[in-house]
C-alpha cells in the first residue's frame, strides 16, 4: 500500500492559473461565421480542475442554437460541395500549419479545461491533429468513382462520389481538440459541412479551433460550433438537415443517440468506451511491458477509452510484474498540468472526480481485489487529484473488472495458459483495443487473430495514425475513424447507368 500523497497547489500556482486563463478565447458559440455571446441554454461557469476556482464562463447552447447551426451548415453545403478538391486540400493544409503552431496555447487551454498536462497536449495531441489534416488533404482529389463496363456490355455504368451533406460531430471531452480533428479532417476533405458539438467544460478548445478555421480561410458556415448538454445534442441530431452523426462518448449516451437517429434512419459513427485487456506473458520484456502499460493507463489521468486497464499477467511473473508496477506508479509525477514535468494532472471535472473515487471505494468495500497501490484522493488542493490505483487478484465478475472507470485504475489478473488469457480478454462486451506482450512471434500472430477488438497492439501501446482505420466492436461502437475507410464514412457513391 502506498502512502497518502499530497499535491501542493500554492498561492503562486493559483496566481499562475488565473494569469493563464487570459489565454482562453472569449466564450462564445460560432454559427455561420457569427459569434453568439449569449444563448438560450444559459451560462456555464468553468471550474479549473487544478485549483477548484471559477476562471471563465461560456454561453450554453440550447435547442434553438443547435437548430440554427444545422441550418447554417445546410446553407453552406452546396457551395462547399462544389469547391474544387484541390482548394479544399489547400485549406486543410493551411489549417494543419496553423494547428502545428498552436502547441503552447492549446497546451494551456487543455490544462485549464480538464487538467491535461501541457507536455501531452503540446508534444503529442497537437502534432497528431495536424497530421490528420495533412493526411486527409492528400485524399481530397482522390475521391473518385469507378467505371463498370465489361466487354460486350451495351450500357455504361459508373459510380459518382458525393458528400453526404451536414454532419454532426460530437466530440469526446477527454481529447476534445484531437477528437474534433479526427472527425473533421475526413468530413471536410470529402466536401461535407459540419456542426461541432462539445461539452460545456471543453468549449475553449473548440472556440480556438474555430478561430483557426476562420484564419485558414474556410467559408462561413462550413464549420459551426455549439456546446451544451442533452437538450442541444438532441436538437442537433434530430434536425432534418443532419445526414450523419459522428459521436465519441459512452455506450449509454450512444444508445440514446441511436434511438433518436433510428426514426430518420440517419447513420452514425460511434466511437465508444473500452475496458481493454493487456496480456503479459512470461517471455515478454517485463520492464518494457510494465512501463508502457502503467504509463498508458495513467496517461491523461486515465481518461483514455483505449487504456489497458485490465492487465492479465502470466502467473510465473505475476509478483515481479506487481513490484515493478507499483514502482512505476509511484514514480509518476502528479501535479500542476501547466508545468512541463507533470505526467498526471487532475481529473477533468468535479462529477467525474466523485465518480472515480466512488468506483475505487466500491471496489474496496466489495472485495473486488487487493488494493496494492494508491487509490486515495490527493490532499493539499481543492482540485480533482487522485492517486493511481492498482488492484491485484481481481474478481473477473466484479464491477471493477467489467465496467469502465475512465480514471487511473488498473485491475490485474493471473492466468496460466494462453487459451485462458484469451478467453478472459474476450469475456466482456467491450471491444475497443487489446494489447499483448510476448517475444514469441508465432504467439503474437495467434493473439492478433484471437483477440476480439477494433485494434490489437503487440509489444506497443495504441497509436492514432491517420492512415490506420480505428473503431470498436461490441459496445465499443461501430464505424471507423482513420484511413480510407474513415473517409468513405462520409462519402456516398451513386451508381449511374446509361443505355447505348
Amino acid at each position: 500500500m502506498s502512502p497518502n500523497p499530497t499535491v501542493q497547489i500554492t498561492d503562486d500556482i493559483r496566481a499562475r492559473h488565473r494569469e493563464a486563463a487570459a489565454q482562453l478565447p472569449e466564450g462564445r458559440l460560432i454559427i455561420g461565421g457569427e459569434p453568439l455571446t449569449s444563448a438560450s441554454g444559459g451560462t456555464y461557469e468553468h471550474v479549473d480542475p487544478t485549483t477548484g476556482e471559477v476562471i471563465a464562463s461560456v454561453p450554453l447552447a440550447g435547442a434553438a442554437e443547435a437548430g440554427k447551426a444545422a441550418a447554417a451548415a445546410a446553407a453552406a453545403f452546396p457551395a462547399w460541395a462544389a469547391t474544387p478538391a484541390l482548394e479544399r486540400a489547400r485549406l486543410l493544409h493551411r489549417l494543419a500549419d496553423l494547428v502545428d503552431a498552436e502547441g503552447d496555447r492549446l497546451g494551456v487551454i487543455g490544462a485549464l479545461e480538464i487538467g491535461t498536462p501541457v507536455p501531452l497536449m503540446k508534444h503529442s495531441m497537437v502534432p497528431t491533429a495536424a497530421r490528420w489534416y495533412r493526411h486527409y488533404a492528400g485524399y481530397a482529389d482522390k475521391i473518385t468513382g469507378t467505371v463498370y463496363q465489361a466487354a460486350g456490355d451495351t450500357s455504361l455504368t459508373y459510380s459518382v462520389p458525393e458528400p453526404l451533406g451536414v454532419v454532426a460531430a460530437i466530440a469526446g471531452w477527454n481529447f476534445t481538440f484531437l477528437s474534433i480533428s479526427w472527425k473533421l479532417a475526413p468530413i471536410l476533405a470529402a466536401g461535407n459541412t459540419v456542426v461541432i458539438k462539445t461539452t460545456e467544460f471543453t468549449s475553449w478548445s473548440a472556440i480556438r479551433f474555430m478561430e483557426l478555421v476562420e484564419e485558414a480561410g474556410f467559408p462561413p458556415g462550413v464549420v459551426n460550433f455549439v456546446n451544451g448538454r442533452k437538450e442541444s445534442a438532441q436538437a442537433l441530431i434530430s434536425h432534418p438537415a443532419i445526414a450523419k452523426v459522428s459521436f465519441t462518448g459512452g455506450p449509454e449516451t450512444a444508445r440514446s443517440i441511436a434511438g433518436t437517429l433510428a426514426d430518420g434512419l440517419v447513420p452514425a459513427v460511434l466511437e465508444l468506451g473500452g475496458k481493454s485487456a493487456d496480456l503479459i506473458f512470461a517471455d515478454a520484456d517485463l520492464d518494457r511491458a510494465v512501463a508502457a502499460t502503467i504509463g498508458f493507463a495513467c496517461g491523461n489521468t486515465g481518461q483514455v477509452c483505449a487504456a489497458p486497464t485490465r492487465v492479465l499477467v502470466e502467473d510465473s511473473v505475476y509478483d515481479a510484474f506487481m513490484e515493478r508496477a507499483k514502482a512505476v506508479a509511484g514514480a509518476l509525477r502528479i501535479g500542476d498540468p501547466l508545468e512541463e514535468g507533470t505526467y498526471m494532472g487532475p481529473l477533468g471535472h468535479a462529477a467525474h472526480f466523485r465518480k472515480v473515487l466512488d468506483d475505487i471505494d466500491r471496489a474496496r468495500e466489495d472485495g473486488a481485489g487487493t488494493l496494492e497501490w494508491g487509490g486515495d484522493r490527493i490532499e493539499g488542493t481543492d482540485g480533482f487529484f487522485v492517486q493511481p490505483a492498482i488492484f491485484g487478484d481481481v474478481d473477473p465478475s466484479s464491477a471493477l473488472a467489467t465496467r469502465e472507470v475512465f480514471g487511473p485504475v488498473v485491475s490485474v489478473f493471473r492466468f496460466t495458459t494462453e487459451e485462458e488469457a484469451v478467453a478472459l480478454a474476450n469475456a466482456l462486451p467491450y471491444g475497443l483495443s487489446a494489447y499483448a506482450w510476448t517475444n514469441d512471434v508465432t504467439r503474437a500472430i495467434r493473439l492478433g487473430n484471437a483477440l476480439r477488438a477494433g485494434a490489437v497492439n503487440i509489444n506497443k501501446i495504441q497509436e492514432t495514425e491517420p492512415a490506420v482505420a480505428f473503431g470498436g466492436v461490441g459496445i465499443s461502437g461501430y464505424g471507423k475513424e482513420g484511413g480510407r475507410i474513415g473517409l468513405d464514412e462520409f462519402v456516398h457513391y451513386k451508381a449511374v447507368s446509361i443505355a447505348r
